[in-house]
This record gives structure tokens, sequence and C-alpha cells, in this order.
């Protein structure tokens, strides 16, 4: 299954290979892919991509990655427009607040041809609107359509990750107000493990219990243990923003599934204190058989003490799979209706004077 999620710590080796493999192809062919690497790595070209959060995530962007079973594919990213002086220098100077510019968009070759890359630019324009950008420089957008044309007609790669121009003749979008989001990092995070537990398999009509808990464990154990015998249990170790000091810090959860009778259905949310575990639950009921696929999204929620600018940072997106079964395509609610009318045929036959009942019926038939 591909997905488009926001890039993690975890991820970056693997989104500068992709950056690499697709460049390499392009622009020097020559070479092999090592030497490319090596190249770019001399000459600090990924290094937006290794500072990630202070070039893109606290300067009102977002780097995004396209998974395919959870491969890094491809990239994309948007921030806000600056000019840069030299070669690989990714500060830069900022222009104005409402240009953004578009970044490294990268795609495999193999997954050409499906869209991804439109949904791609989709997704981070979108971002841009929310993020209250109304403009683009020309040059980028001029860049972006023609390669967007060269790959309908060649299935050539696209990229933006190009040298900026040093004045901005600007293309503008669509506005759509919502609040502007920034999370500034702290130097030392408090690290906690996230544990997902759900069930492989429900009968379909049943209802079970999907669970989401971020724990600090005393001991230090962060080994994810299934509290129900027979669930799938996925963890991961996180690091979280120590922000408790300046900000009241809420926990954010919501589960994506559809087809599924979800509740709650919304964004649940739980106040996180230094040490104290966070919980969510999750009640789950398909209606029909077969096999349903989710997003248990997990953020963090910002609320300055002194009554600043409200923030979130997305921390975790995990992809779920249940099986919903049947018996003999029955759904479980007529299942156990016939479940008790065979309890109770099976007590009436097993009486013991039922088969002299019998004979005595049949004689006075037969008389």
């Amino acid at each position: 299954m591909v997905e488009i999620l926001p890039i993690q710590p975890d991820q970056i080796a693997d989104a500068k290979c992709v950056i690499c493999a697709v460049a390499q192809h392009i622009f020097a062919p020559e070479k092999t892919i090592e030497e490319f690497i090596k190249m770019q790595v001399g000459e600090h070209e990924l290094n937006d991509v290794d500072n990630y959060r202070e070039i893109y995530t606290e300067n009102r962007g977002q780097f995004l990655v396209v998974l395919d079973d959870g491969k890094v594919v491809g990239t994309g990213a948007v921030r806000k427009h600056t000019h840069c002086p030299q070669r690989g220098c990714y500060w830069g100077v900022t222009l104005e607040d409402d240009v953004a510019e578009l970044k490294r968009i990268w795609l495999l070759e193999s997954y050409h041809g499906q869209k991804i890359g439109f949904k791609m630019v989709s997704m981070l324009l979108g971002f841009a609107r929310q993020h209250s950008f109304r403009r683009f420089p020309a040059f980028f957008v001029a860049l972006f359509l023609g390669l967007l044309s060269l790959q309908l007609a060649c299935g050539l790669s696209t990229s933006a990750g190009a040298p900026q121009p040093g004045q901005a003749l600007a293309t503008r979008i669509a506005p759509a107000p919502t609040e502007s989001i920034s999370v500034q990092v702290p130097a030392v995070p408090e690290t906690r493990l996230l544990t997902l537990e759900f069930p492989p398999t429900i009968r379909a009509g049943d209802s079970d219990v999907v669970r989401l808990t971020l724990e600090v464990d005393a001991q230090g154990n962060l080994t994810p243990t299934a509290s129900v015998a027979g669930n799938v249990i996925q963890g991961q170790v996180l690091n979280i923003p120590n922000l408790y000091d300046t900000h009241n810090v809420l926990a954010e959860a919501r589960l994506d599934m559809a087809g599924m009778e979800v509740h709650p259905p919304d964004m649940a949310s739980e106040p996180l204190q230094p040490g104290q575990t966070a919980l969510f639950f999750w009640s789950i009921r398909p209606t029909d058989p077969g096999k349903y696929r989710g997003t248990v999204w997990l953020f963090l929620h910002f609320v300055p003490r002194n009554g600043g600018q409200e923030s979130r940072q997305p921390l975790s997106a995990q992809v779920i799979e249940i099986e919903a079964t049947s018996l003999f395509g029955i759904a479980a609610g007529p299942a156990r209706w016939l479940g008790v009318a065979g309890t109770f045929l099976s007590s009436v036959l097993g009486l013991p004077f039922l088969e002299q009942a019998l004979k005595w019926l049949w004689k006075r038939i037969r008389g």
C-alpha cells in the first residue's frame, strides 16, 4: 500500500538514497551511484534532508516521504522561500513571508504513471495554503509544470530542487485561512514507548478493541507486551519535546479505518504529564467479512501557558490490518442465534424420558 506521510528520523538515510538514485540517472548517468552520492555529500547537497526539522518543519514547511509498505520510494517538501547566496546553503535569507517553494520532488521510476507525484504536490500545495502562503515563485511554477509535462511525455522524474532565483516573480494560490503550526524542538527530549495493540482477526458483527499507549517505563523497559493473548503488538520509541514547563501538552490520537465502525470516530485527546501514561481505546466493529486497513495517528498539541500561539506536531502514523471472518458466510448475530438454537435442541434430545415419550407417541399414531 502506497502512503504519503511526514518523514521520520529513521527514514532520512532511505530518503537520501532515493533522491540520489533518481538524480544520478538524470544528471550523471556516466557516474556510479556510489560516486554520485559521494559527490552530493561532499558538496553538502543533502544537508537539508539531514536537518529537515530546522530547514522545513521549523520554517513553516513540511518534508513528506512516499512509502510502499514502509519502504521509502519518493520524497517531496515545501517551505518558506529563501535566497541562498552560495551553493549548498539551505538556510538562506528569507524573502517574503507569503512566498513558498517546492523542494525535493523525487520518485523512483517504477512508481511513475500512478499519479503519486500529482498527489504529493497537491498535499504540499494544500499544506502551503493552510500555513498562510499565498504565492510561489514563477520560476518554480514554470519549472514544475515543464518537468511534469516532460514526465507525462517521456516518463522522466520531476524535481523542484533546483537553484532559486534572486528575485521572486509570483503566481498566486487560493487562500485558505487556518492556524499556523510551528514547534521548537527542545534540546533534551523525553523518551517514551508508543505501543499499538489490535486483534488480527475479528468475526463480522462482533466488537473488539484497539489500544494505543504512550508510556514511560520507570525500569527503562522499552519492549512492548500484548495485554490480550493473540493480539498484534507494534512498538516504537519516540522522543517527546520536553515543553512541560512552558506549555500544556496534549496527546491526540485518531483511528481511520474505512468500512469499519469505529468509536470514538473523531480525534481523542489526553493530557500529557511528565512520566505519566496516555492511553487511547477504540471500539471497532466490522459489518461484513473482508480485510480492513487503517491508520492510527498520534499528534502532540502544545498550548502555551502564557496564551501564545498553539501548535500541533505529528508523531506517528501506524498502519494496521484486520481481517473480519464469518461462520459459513453467516455474520456474528445470526451465528449466535443458530448457536442458541443448536444448544436448546441438543439439550432437548438429551433428556432421559425423550425416548419413552417418542415411543408412546408413535404407538398412539399407529393405534
